[in-house]
């Protein structure tokens, strides 16, 4: 049970509660609120904890008893062990404990691709309860985020309707036509790199859909706990490299890319 309560509940009797007591009560019911109440959705337990913050609001101390008090434990108490027994418990591996709630664990791409966070959430919550197919089809909605920024990054237009409806294969063919492109540039050392970007995004894109996406959005295959872990490694660093240039919020690279967008890390 979290928090702590004075020995003293138990054993005064009909004596006011003095008001050292009445703050270290009032911490124990909030800890359990919201340490317990909340997360596991125990609506009569959240119901008595809240009469009973009310009761210690009271203003006429002879309400405020330690008997009282001992009472309101109890009954605590009880249902807190009542409430329990109906819910259900699932263990952590170990080597899977780091991945519970932990999206610093995707790294720098978090914040380059805000919408992907929840689909990274999802990932992360599958690899720890091994829901590994979930995870990795929650990775490949995270790597269609990439997908997308890309092609708006190369300006990138498909031949019916917007962007944000075409498909994989119709975003990548227009990504083709937008390599193509770089391809013919004069050759230069920021042409080399501009290749480079976007050929090796492209070619990452290329084997997510052929191995992975596909495959599990039309349900023809499943996957073990190695595969999922194999599956957000990849997708974490593409996603990373991806976010080292190019973002959701900013503005596109140039088409051409200049001596502003030089530097030493080049590929994927």
């Amino acid at each position: 049970m979290p928090g702590a309560v004075s020995p003293k509940v138990f054993g005064l009797g009909k004596s006011p509660i003095d008001e050292q007591d009445i703050r270290d009560l009032k911490s124990w019911l909030e800890a359990i609120r919201d340490g317990v109440c909340g997360p596991l959705c125990l609506d009569t337990l959240s119901l008595l904890i809240r009469n009973a913050l009310d009761w210690l609001q009271e203003e006429n101390p002879h309400f405020r008893t330690y008997l009282v008090a001992r009472r309101t434990i109890t009954d605590i108490q009880d249902v807190v062990v009542a409430d329990l027994a109906r819910v259900k418990f699932f263990a952590v591996a170990p080597d899977r404990s780091n991945y519970y709630g932990n999206l610093a664990l995707f790294g720098p791409a978090v914040k380059a691709f805000p919408s992907a966070q929840d689909d990274i959430k999802e990932a992360l919550l599958c690899l720890a309860t091994e829901a590994n197919t979930a995870a990795v089809f929650h990775l490949m909605r995270v790597a269609e985020f990439g997908l997308r920024v890309l092609a708006r990054d190369r300006r990138a237009s498909v031949p019916k309707g917007p962007l944000e409806l075409a498909t994989w294969e119709e975003v990548v063919k227009a990504l083709e036509e937008s390599e193509k492109k770089i391809h013919g540039y004069p050759k230069t050392l920021v042409r080399e790199q501009q290749y480079d970007f976007y050929h090796g995004a492209l070619m990452e894109i290329r084997r997510f859909k052929n191995v992975w996406r596909n495959d599990i959005m039309h349900a023809r295959d499943s996957y073990d706990r190695n595969d999922a872990i194999r599956v957000f490694n990849h997708v974490c660093a593409f996603m990373n490299i991806l976010g080292s240039r190019i973002s959701e919020e900013s503005e596109p690279l140039p088409e051409v890319w200049g001596d502003k967008q030089l530097r030493e890390d080049t590929t994927l």
